[in-house]
């Protein structure tokens, strides 16, 4: 670009109306995109600032309005383009100069309106209008509807003969960085914003529909504004989804599978529209889409849901059992008597002794048929796991049994010709093709199996989690490649009939499966959302689809999770969720007291608010008169492993004119500070509190509340306008927080802690061992206690081991060994009995010693100031060495531990010695 083309620019006028605003942006996205139109002269007649939509199409650019941004074309000879889209309420451009709306994929070739050969203006009327681009060896047209208060754009792409797209990219939109903190919104499980995307260089690839693209929306906005786009696709057709932030740009990119030598034409539009709020407005207008196209998956019907029942609805805690191995349901007797409430239970190995063999294939147990019993017996919901996708290659034990004969040709097929394979615990599978008739007859057997045997519900793992692999099989009789073979004409085909005939027979049973993609929102009961934890996550997909399934599971069994377990269960709730998703073991451990009344209060409180989330739906989030602390905590290991977790978590939900705002205080300190928002009419607010204050005042529209929670804590404020009556709902929230209160001094039967002499605290891993005369602590990765102290709490000189052994020139020590586990032989009231296994390690605690094993045990007694001491020691056969065994040293000459020993004894190629450690 020349100075006096600069100068020209430079000259333009900064203020006017949105008409001459537009119009100027327009010009300068021209003149960075193209020389084939005379921007320059255009720019003349702007800067008098004087225009009308008569002088601008003289001029070559057509203005389409929209309430909020005017969309500007220009046309000239052999030239058009849709060149700017202006916001007119913040006075700025939306789209990067070579923004291009769609790009064709052909070999090497990459076509879009930034390379066409030549492009042709049509003009329909005030809010429609088409170009038409002509390429080398293609040609597209696009339709423009600026209607309603949004752009509705479709395309209609189409090879010459005997040539294919490789794909197309439809969206494909390069939008400009709209501030330095504007956050993007990707469609990632549960949602998940960020702010300052394009500085902190975010990017996403996605595969559509599955649970890292649950949905098929983005947005990208700040305080002011910004803008939403999605394919309004009803059918849900696989796609690539691509979003990059960064270069002062955010790039995005839907990737569709066009079928081999024909046109493309997707048969819905592209859907851009400008909003005011975040990722909860983007949320709304998702909604609103999914309605006006009808989309297969959405719910039609009025909530609430009325082909699920009423047990799944009203639940409010899953377990997860057969993680390992498949035990009696026993344990669960005393966990149902403590919480007072039923509860679902998801069974793995009902099947088999190992998990993920021989699918598709699934055969009970002899022994499943009594735990189903034993579940009923004690009002416990079951559901047991089958895989809706693979086929094991040795499909019968180690033996091919059905494989090569049925499940190879109906196997997918990738483009190079290879069958699609997945590799689980180190067995092969084949990936099934949806679209045969083998896979619906595999389903039906297996659920309908299920169903006769009296389950609950059935777990299809993988429908809504897995990618949806183009299939290049001609034999298969879909088209090459089809993406509607996975959706469309597969899955739905499929579940929607097993579900209609299942249904009729058992209405109480269910259909679940993995993870939270949208498409299986309409044939499945419950979505399985275990993978939840990603930085910036938002429940974007509750605000869209709440009541319309249930939400359900979360995965909690980490050691390092101890702390963010609190936090990961009010996340469950204030998304409309049902909580859990843990262990028995997990929920009865001795050190989760405070977490089980956290839980057992919660479900408590999902009941109390039942009715908000199967039948309301979700409002715009309160805002707080500062910014909530956040905490960067371990939440499993999915995602991104580590999610910022804010220590108040809230939400809004509203049935009728009534709102229920919640608030939950997931950490261990005081939550103080203020919250604003707008019900809309006059009322009163009535503050539930789970520590047992009740209140309640006068509202004129807005709501402004001052809190102080306490750790472990939460609230609900209701907010009952004057016009309506609600004390039925009242009666029963207030009778729940009744229970609620009285939770924490309620019996825990697994609460040990002032039992059993020793206390493993799962954050810090460190376990505390309390005699009547003394305590001691074992920390993670060492050999041997440390911290003695007095049962007072008076801390005692400290003591090391100093056992090592020589070998040749090399010294390993005992104590270096930052592996060393931990095995519990016994933990009562009366004794404790530890073993510890370790190896020996150089000083540097790089290299440890092979083939050497240690084994220490310590024995407690309540009322003993002895520890008993056991050491074990085997040595490579034939090794001279010899080691030093329980060599206690002790820092100060008045302390107040001593110990005594055996002689070190040796036995074959094992050093064993015995003694005491005595504490005064």
């Amino acid at each position: 670009m020349s100075d006096s083309d600069r100068k020209l620019l430079d000259s333009l006028p900064q203020k006017g109306s949105a008409q001459l605003l537009g119009a100027v942006s327009a010009v300068r996205n021209l003149a960075y995109k193209t020389t084939k139109f005379n921007w320059q002269k255009t720019s003349k007649i702007l800067k008098n600032g004087r225009v009308t939509a008569k002088i601008l199409a003289q001029n070559g650019l057509y203005q389409y309005k929209l309430d909020n941004a005017v969309l500007t074309v220009a046309a000239g000879k052999g030239y058009a383009d849709a060149v700017s889209l202006f916001d007119t309420v913040n006075n700025r451009e939306l789209l990067m100069h070579d923004n291009p709306f769609f790009r064709l994929r052909i070999k090497n070739d990459r076509l879009s309106p930034v390379n066409a050969e030549s492009s042709e203006f049509i003009k329909i009327n005030d809010k429609k209008f088409a170009i038409r681009y002509k390429f080398k060896n293609s040609s597209a047209t696009v339709n423009f509807d600026c209607s309603n208060n949004r752009i509705n754009y479709s395309i209609n792409a189409v090879p010459n003969k005997n040539i294919s797209f490789d794909n197309v990219e439809f969206p494909a939109l390069e939008l400009r960085n709209i501030s330095p903190d504007a956050a993007l919104f990707a469609p990632v499980m549960s949602g998940v914003e960020h702010p300052g995307a394009v500085k902190n260089n975010i990017s996403y690839e996605l595969e559509y529909p599955r649970g890292i693209a649950s949905m098929q929306y983005g947005a990208f906005y700040d305080e002011k504004g910004g803008l939403f786009w999605s394919p309004a696709d009803p059918l849900a057709r696989a796609k690539q989804l691509s979003y990059v932030a960064g270069a002062n740009r955010v790039k995005i990119v839907y990737q569709w599978y066009p079928v081999q030598n024909a046109a493309f034409v997707p048969g819905c539009p592209v859907r851009l529209e400008l909003f005011k709020g975040n990722w909860y407005g983007a949320a709304m207008l998702y909604k609103q889409m999914l309605t006006d196209i009808d989309a297969l998956y959405w719910v039609k019907q009025p909530l609430p849901r009325k082909d699920s029942p009423e047990w799944l609805k009203n639940n409010t805690l899953w377990f997860l059992h057969g993680g390992s191995k498949l035990t009696s349901m026993a344990q669960f007797k005393k966990i149902r008597e403590y919480l007072g409430l039923p509860f679902g239970v998801h069974v793995y190995r009902w099947n088999s002794k190992t998990f993920d063999r021989d699918y598709p294939h699934h055969r009970g147990l002899p022994s499943f048929m009594d735990l189903i019993a034993e579940c009923h017996s004690m009002g416990i919901r079951i559901t047991p796991y089958i895989n809706g996708r693979l086929w094991e290659t040795l499909d019968r034990r180690e033996e091919d049994y059905l494989y090569s004969k049925t499940g190879k040709e109906n196997c997918v097929v990738r483009k190079d010709g290879k069958i699609a394979m997945s590799v689980f615990n180190k067995a092969n599978f084949g990936i099934i093709c949806p679209y045969t008739p083998v896979y619906e007859e595999m389903m039906r057997k297996s659920c309908f199996m299920l169903e006769k045997m009296g389950i609950d519900g059935i777990y299809i793992d993988q429908i809504g989690a897995a990618a949806h692999i183009m299939c290049y099989n001609k034999k298969h009789g879909h088209a090459v490649p089809d993406d509607t073979a996975w959706f469309e004409k597969g899955h739905h085909k499929v579940f929607s009939k097993i579900r209609a005939e299942m249904k009729a027979r058992t209405p109480e049973v269910i259909l679940t499966t993995e993870d939270n993609a949208e498409t299986c929102i309409r044939n499945f009961d419950a979505l399985l959302c275990w993978r939840w934890m990603y930085k910036g996550q938002v429940p974007a997909f509750s605000a869209v689809y709440n009541g319309r399934t249930q939400l359900i599971g979360l995965t909690y069994d980490f050691k390092r999770d101890a702390e963010a377990s609190f936090a990961k269960a009010a996340w469950q709730i204030i998304g409309g969720g049902q909580i859990g998703w843990f262990s028995s073991d997990y929920f009865c451990a001795p050190e989760k007291h405070d977490f089980r009344v956290w839980v057992k209060q919660l479900m408590r409180m999902r009941l109390a608010l039942i009715d908000f989330f199967n039948e309301g739906e979700m409002a715009a989030p309160v805002k707080f008169s500062k910014p909530v602390p956040e905490k960067v905590l371990f939440w499993g290991g999915h995602g991104t492993l580590r999610v910022n977790t804010p220590e108040l978590y809230s939400t809004v939900w509203r049935k009728d004119n009534i709102h229920a705002v919640i608030l939950t205080n997931n950490t261990a300190k005081t939550a103080v500070n203020s919250l604003t928002f707008a019900p809309g009419q006059k009322g009163r607010v009535y503050v539930f509190d789970s520590d047992g204050k009740e209140k309640s005042f006068a509202y004129n529209h807005n709501v402004k509340y001052d809190f102080n929670l306490q750790p472990h804590t939460f609230q609900v404020l209701l907010t009952v306008p004057e016009t309506e009556k609600a004390e039925d709902l009242l009666n029963a929230v207030k009778m729940q927080f009744k229970l609620i209160q009285a939770i924490p001094s309620e019996n825990d039967p697994f609460d040990n802690k002032s039992k059993n002499m020793a206390v493993y605290n799962e954050l810090s891993w460190i376990t505390t061992v309390k005699t009547d005369k003394f305590e001691c602590q074992f920390f993670p990765g060492a050999m041997y206690p440390t911290a003695f102290a007095l049962k007072d709490g008076t801390p005692l000189a400290p003591v090391s081991f100093k056992d090592r052994v020589a070998i040749g020139k090399d010294v390993y020590y005992l104590d270096c060994d930052r592996w060393a586990e931990r095995k519990v032989i016994e933990n009562s009231p009366e004794k404790f009995v530890l073993e510890i296994h370790g190896t020996y390690c150089t000083s540097a605690r790089e290299y440890a010693a092979k083939g050497l094993k240690a084994v220490y045990r310590y024995t407690f007694n309540r009322n003993s100031s002895e520890i008993d001491v056991e050491a074990e020691v085997t040595m490579l056969d034939g090794s001279n060495s010899v080691p030093e065994l329980l060599d206690l040293q002790c820092d100060s000459k008045t302390s107040r531990i001593s110990w005594s020993f055996d002689v070190q004894q040796k036995k074959q190629n094992k050093f064993v010695r015995k003694g005491k450690i005595f504490i005064k």
